[in-house]
């Protein structure tokens, strides 16, 4: 969702909130199947390769000015990942 407001022609303020997802799954990448650092191997375990499922919320607020001699762009950003 945005929001955005012009108290004047040359202002532009605004404000924008998002959620995303990325579903969990399994890491195929075969770095956790290998012996460790002393060379002992360890077992090749599944759940070694899973991964959780993410959930983000994202704000932004903002601000633009424009003139004919000075143009200025300010935002401010803000994620919570879980």
């Amino acid at each position: 969702a945005v929001v955005s407001w012009k108290p004047v022609s040359s202002t532009l303020i605004y404000g924008s909130y998002a959620r995303g997802y990325k579903a969990g799954g399994y890491n195929l990448e075969r770095s956790d199947l290998t012996p460790n650092v002393f060379g002992t191997p360890t077992a090749a375990s599944v759940t070694n390769l899973r991964f959780d499922p993410e959930t983000v919320n994202a704000y932004e607020l903002g601000m633009k000015f424009t003139s004919r001699t000075f143009t200025l762009n300010a935002a401010a950003f803000r994620s919570e990942f879980k």
